[in-house]
């Protein structure tokens, strides 16, 4: 999830969450929460 959030940061790409822990399907999941170019909130999610 680094390379992600660092990646994101350097095309300028809002971030609404930083990196954070989540519970998913039972399943240990990092997320970050940006804005799409139309402020659409857009969840990604690396499942452990």
């Amino acid at each position: 999830m680094d390379n992600i959030h660092a990646h994101l940061i350097n095309y300028f790409v809002d971030i609404v969450e930083d990196p954070h822990e989540t519970n998913e399907l039972r399943r240990k999941a990092t997320s970050i929460t940006i804005l799409d170019p139309d402020k659409n909130r857009i969840e990604i999610t690396v499942f452990d």
